[in-house]
């Protein structure tokens, strides 16, 4: 384990080196780095207080946006980040010659400036890739041929509308709870279909009018799976839960580059089965040094020290889920199963 010299100080003022070819962001990374590495060989905690294994507070309430074309809503609390989910609904009338078979999912994410100076709005790369990264989990998590309508003549395709309106990291943790809220407390109006006669059918389903019930139906159990999200960055031996955007920085070189005696290390997603507190997947940033076989052993320390505090922490978010259910869908959760003591290893997630 490399200690906290690894990190050089600042150069004396006057003194030529290597600091001056840095800039302003690079110089503030490295010594944050040096400064974390000293902190936590002096009391083994984080400059922030917290423990590498300690998790920070969190809050989530659902239904805080009650607007026509929303059906279902979550406004969740990570630390010092904050992230909203709105899930928006349209009927989509099936092709003529393919009756439907399911239902869509998509995403949409804003990740605007006034969050965070690096998000550079919806359009940005890093916009794009976090709504990539959301509709591979929930596409394979939600029931999508239970979306389908009026006989296969049409079909739901839902949107998750997501924003950051504070970030501090862990932002992927708090967006995937905020998404497994909203869904898990989605609420769909019933949709029949009646014949208009005379009218030539240009697409499947076009001679039939669709009404909309006014009362909307509680539509949780449309998911399959229940996948959680935990945020973790490796930093030499060290696994720092739900890191700060400070810490992220640190270990990935996003702040502008790593530059010389930077501390090394890696941010890893876990995905984890809610109720049962499973492994389920993985996704590692671009360049993380970490192995991953020793990360996905539990018999190995790496493993040991990721996976059994990601498992917990994993059913606590998923208790604070059913807390917001609809009380039917509650009692199918009535019994919280213990934490999983062991994940057999999987494939990591592909990007």
């Amino acid at each position: 384990m490399a200690s906290a010299s690894a990190v050089p100080p600042p150069p004396a003022p006057g003194a030529v080196s290597g600091w001056d070819a840095l800039s302003p962001e690079q110089q503030k990374q490295l010594s944050f780095s040096r400064h974390f590495l000293e902190q936590i060989q002096k009391t083994g905690k984080r400059p922030n207080g917290r423990l590498p294994s300690q998790f920070t507070s969190v809050a989530l309430s659902t239904g805080t946006f009650p607007s026509p074309g929303v059906y279902g809503s979550s406004i969740v609390s990570i630390g010092g980040t904050s992230a909203i989910c709105c899930v928006m609904g349209s009927v989509v009338r099936a092709p003529l010659d393919e009756p439907a078979t399911k239902g869509a999912l998509d995403a949409e994410v804003q990740l605007h400036p006034i969050a965070c100076a690096q998000f550079q709005g919806e359009m940005g790369s890093e916009a794009k890739a976090v709504g990539a990264f959301l509709v591979r989990q929930f596409s394979r998590a939600l029931r999508c041929e239970e979306l389908v309508v009026c006989e296969g003549r049409a079909a739901w395709h839902l949107t998750l509308s997501c924003m950051a309106i504070a970030h501090d990291g862990s932002l992927h943790e708090a967006l995937v709870l905020a998404c497994l809220a909203a869904l898990s407390t989605l609420s769909l109006p019933e949709v029949t279909a009646t014949r208009a006669a005379g009218i030539y059918a240009l697409t499947r389903g076009s001679e039939w009018t669709l009404t909309y019930s006014k009362e909307l139906r509680p539509r949780g159990n449309l998911l399959r799976h229940y996948p959680l999200a935990l945020s973790v960055a490796h930093i030499q031996s060290h696994f720092l839960m739900e890191p700060t955007a400070d810490e992220e920085e640190m270990v990935s070189g996003t702040g502008g580059g790593a530059g010389p005696g930077a501390a090394t290390g890696g941010l890893l997603t876990l995905l984890i089965e809610g109720p049962t507190g499973a492994l389920i997947g993985l996704e590692k940033a671009p360049g993380a040094p970490l192995a991953l076989p020793a990360v996905l052993n539990p018999g190995s320390p790496a493993g040991a020290a990721l996976l059994a505090p990601a498992a917990t922490r994993a059913v606590a978010l998923w208790r604070l889920v059913v807390e917001q259910m609809a009380p039917q869908q509650q009692a199918r959760f009535a019994t919280p199963p213990a934490p999983a003591p062991a994940a057999a290893p999987v494939a990591p997630t592909p990007p």
